[in-house]
């Protein structure tokens, strides 16, 4: 067992949270919950936007949070994080 999503320079209760939430988070990879799961972790009080609640295209989304992201690292981080649970990449060959 594996955390897709883990990162070894998040807080030590941000790390346990994530081992937590990582078989309901791998069970529903890829679905606007899971994401948001995992990004509630890192930044709190996030949610997800779907394409069609804000106008934009087909398939895409958007995390709103109300913490504000100053080190330019952070961002980064985050997205790491958000692929990680984002969606499964299938294997054929």
């Amino acid at each position: 067992m594996h955390v897709d999503f883990y990162d070894s320079t998040l807080s030590l209760e941000s790390r346990r949270e994530l081992v937590k939430t990582a078989i309901g988070a791998h069970r529903y990879k890829g679905t606007p919950w899971a994401i948001e799961q995992v990004a509630s972790i890192v930044f709190k009080n996030s949610s997800v936007r779907e394409w069609f609640e804000y106008g934009g295209e087909p398939h895409h989304f958007r995390i709103e949070t109300e913490q504000l992201i100053f080190e330019p690292g952070d961002l980064a981080k985050f997205r790491r994080l958000v692929e990680g649970v984002k969606a499964q990449k299938l294997l054929v060959g």
